[in-house]
């Protein structure tokens, strides 16, 4: 469902203070959550908890970029503390999904 919940953040994003923007992703911010989310999805419907540690821990990474964005005032990505909070929640969720023992 995080997955999920990643691709569909992209409807929220539209630029030009649309008051539907819940958070600020531009062109390159929306492609990495559109990536991760396809491999989110993929991991969780083929049951690879290894993928998802994976793209929760490359949510997390983003999220780290992010804060150097902010801390440093670059625009690799781009995005603000919006796009900041979001990945680090969808990367805490997945690696708590992928690390949560799974009765067999």
């Amino acid at each position: 469902m995080l997955g999920v919940a990643s691709l569909i953040s992209a409807v929220f994003t539209i630029p030009n203070g649309d008051p539907w923007q819940m958070v600020e992703m531009p062109a390159a911010a929306v492609a990495v959550a559109l990536v991760l989310g396809v491999l989110a999805c993929l991991g969780g419907l083929l049951g690879r908890a290894l993928l998802v540690r994976a793209v929760g821990a490359a949510f997390g990474l983003s999220a780290l970029v992010m804060l150097g964005e902010l801390v440093f005032g670059t625009n690799w990505i781009g995005g603000d503390a919006s796009t900041l909070s979001w990945w680090a929640g969808l990367g805490m969720g997945l690696l708590a999904a992928g690390l949560a023992p799974r009765d067999v």
